[in-house]
Formats: structure tokens, C-alpha cells, sequence
């Protein structure tokens, strides 16, 4: 009996490392399923404290030379630490990794329905 208990918790356990796992290829979590809270959550934080300089409706990311890169990771990294030099604060005490990583969602989503 014990062996099929250690067994379901070694399934339990390597399920939940598993759905956490970071990506081995981009170095990021897996991208965040689009909830109704988070994507009202990346909203509400974009127009509080990234429209003012980025504008409201996304439109200063479209069409532009990215010089930190493009990617989820690299938005993830732009957000968290900044770059003073230029003028971008950094929010890493602002807004938990979750909240980040739907900044960026929203960020490259909002971009690709631009483009459209």
C-alpha cells in the first residue's frame, strides 16, 4: 500500500515541477494562459504605469528597432530591471513575476492585433 501512495505522490510532485518548469529554450516560464483577471490585471497595470510613456493603445512597440529585444523574455528583463540610463524605471518590487509575465502577454499581443 505504501508503495502505491509513494508512487501517486512521485506523480503529483513531478506533474506540479513539470507545469513549472522553466524553458529550457528561451530561459522563460512558459507563456500564461489569458484569463479574464489577467489580462484585466495587464491592462490595469500598463494603463497605470506604462502608458503614460509608451502610449495607451501599444502603438509606440509597433514598427520600431527593438534595442533590448523583442521576446517575452527580454520584455520580462526590461520590466523587472529597467534601464535607467534611458529613462525606463524598474517595477521588480512593483509587480510579482506573474504580473510581468502578463505585462509581456499583453504587450506581444497587443502588437500582433496592431500589425493586423
Amino acid at each position: 500500500m505504501w508503495r502505491v501512495f509513494f508512487f501517486l505522490a512521485l506523480l503529483v510532485v513531478s506533474g506540479l515541477w513539470c507545469t513549472n518548469k522553466i524553458n529550457s529554450t528561451t530561459g522563460s516560464k512558459p507563456a500564461t494562459p489569458i484569463t479574464d483577471t489577467s489580462f484585466s490585471r495587464a491592462i490595469k497595470n500598463y494603463t497605470n504605469y506604462c502608458g503614460g510613456c509608451h502610449g495607451e493603445k501599444l502603438d509606440a512597440f509597433v514598427n520600431r528597432s527593438w534595442k533590448h529585444g523583442s521576446t517575452r523574455k527580454d520584455l520580462f528583463t526590461a520590466i523587472k530591471k529597467g534601464y535607467a540610463e534611458e529613462g525606463m524605471p524598474d517595477f521588480d518590487i512593483t509587480f510579482t513575476d506573474e504580473e510581468t509575465y502578463e505585462l509581456a502577454d499583453y504587450i506581444l499581443n497587443g502588437i500582433k492585433n496592431l500589425k493586423r
